[in-house]
């Protein structure tokens, strides 16, 4: 407020804007952009969506649902293993590099550097693998948390078997 002018409201201040756009981005990129095996997330989610349970299920019904557990599990499994199999790849080339930087840098002085300014140089030469290593790192946790809930969905199928089989034996012995 004006002390001049009790009359004057006082202003307000500039809230900080927060970097949504850059966030955006990243989330555009990261569900549509990144590949893996051909589709992006986004097209994995959508084929990964489990089926839903309904109120009233069949032995025909539970099959079908098994049908699809086991492609579900299968398609996770195998996309959990190359997702893996390309993450410590990608790690083994990023640290064989990053050895091979550090020699390199080492034999570059008459007199030995310090470490931490080896580890510096070195690092900033194999920006390009690590940055493959945490994208494969990424699609590997994406698997593991895919595998997650294809496990959910079939211990719950399991409990259903179980319960369906039950009923079916009691209904078959009282009749």
């Amino acid at each position: 407020m004006d002390e001049t002018n009790p009359t004057t409201q006082p202003t307000k201040e500039k809230e900080p804007v927060v970097p949504m756009a850059a966030y955006d981005n990243v989330v555009d990129y990261v569900d549509n952009k990144m590949l893996f095996e051909g589709k992006s997330l986004s097209q994995w989610r959508s084929l990964l969506i489990l089926p839903a349970i309904p109120d009233y299920l069949d032995s025909d019904g539970l099959v079908k649902l098994n049908q699809k557990a086991v492609a579900l599990t299968e398609t996770c499994f195998t996309n959990l293993s190359i997702a893996k199999a390309r993450y410590t790849a990608a790690k083994a080339a990023y640290n064989k590099k990053l050895n091979l930087q550090k020699d390199s840098i080492r034999e570059s002085y008459d007199k030995k550097p310090p470490m931490d300014v080896i580890e510096t140089k070195a690092i900033n030469k194999c920006l390009g693998e690590a940055t493959a290593a945490t994208i494969a790192e990424f699609f590997w946790d994406f698997w593991k948390n895919q595998v997650e809930k294809i496990n959910t969905f079939n211990d719950r199928l399991t409990g259903l078997n179980i319960t369906i089989n039950q009923e079916t034996k009691i209904l078959n012995n009282k009749f």
